[in-house]
């Protein structure tokens, strides 16, 4: 079984900037929203095997 990346580790700090200089109010919220939908919930399976990711997606 392949182990995922940090499976080990018990804390891990994630700095994102979601807004530079510039940006307009609603792609920075599009930006957050984006992050919140598809990124924690990846990053929140890590440690589960492969198969189970595939299935949760579905």
């Amino acid at each position: 079984m392949e182990e995922a990346p940090f499976a080990a580790v018990r804390e891990v700090h994630l700095v994102c900037r979601m807004a530079f200089a510039g940006m307009r109010h609603g792609d920075v919220m599009a930006t957050m929203r984006f992050f919140g939908q598809a990124v924690i919930p990846e990053l929140r399976m890590v440690a589960f095997p492969t198969e189970i990711r595939r299935r949760t997606r579905a």
